[in-house]
């Protein structure tokens, strides 16, 4: 009986092998993957796909609806929520090895910021179709990478608290 296959399934040959496997090279280089065996590198290549961005240029807007979420690869990040007197207030820079866009990719909700690229960047973007798609064909893999976006918004969580007790004081 035959199966239908798949992305991963198939042989890539010209530029689509060159365009897998520097995929495969960027989430190599990307620590929040350091816990992935090669094999699953190779595998989660077939549902990210890479964007490059110019200094300056915005990556996402508050209130935008969210259809996916990034890893960042390299460059650094502003970003800003609007304060009540409409003007942008900082909120963080994001740099190498944090995530974009994962709290609305997780709870389906707008985007709860701007992000704005301070330097020329790169990201490793997952769609949340292809979150989907491999939290149903892949749950094992699919798993790994939330228990890895859980540990960092968990690190979020935290530092938020810390600074809320330390302005409370």
């Amino acid at each position: 009986m035959a199966t239908a296959q798949t992305l991963y399934d198939k042989v890539l040959t010209g530029p689509a092998l060159i365009e897998h496997e520097s995929r495969v090279s960027v989430l190599r280089g990307c620590e929040f993957f350091d816990d992935l065996a090669s094999a699953e590198l190779n595998t989660l290549a077939s549902f990210v796909e890479l964007r490059a961005f110019r200094a300056g240029e915005r990556v996402f807007l508050e209130g935008d609806s969210a259809t996916w979420m990034a890893f960042v690869v390299e460059g650094k990040f502003s970003i800003t929520k609007q304060g009540t007197s409409q003007q942008p207030i900082s909120v963080t820079r994001e740099f190498k090895s944090r995530i974009l866009g994962e709290m609305a990719l997780l709870d389906g909700e707008n985007r709860s910021a701007t992000c704005t690229t301070a330097t020329v960047a790169k990201l490793i973007v997952m769609s949340s179709a292809e979150f989907d798609r491999m939290s149903n064909t892949l749950p094992g893999l699919a798993l790994k990478v939330l228990r890895n976006i859980a540990k960092l918004v968990s690190r979020r969580l935290r530092a938020a608290s810390g600074m809320l007790v330390e302005a409370a004081s």
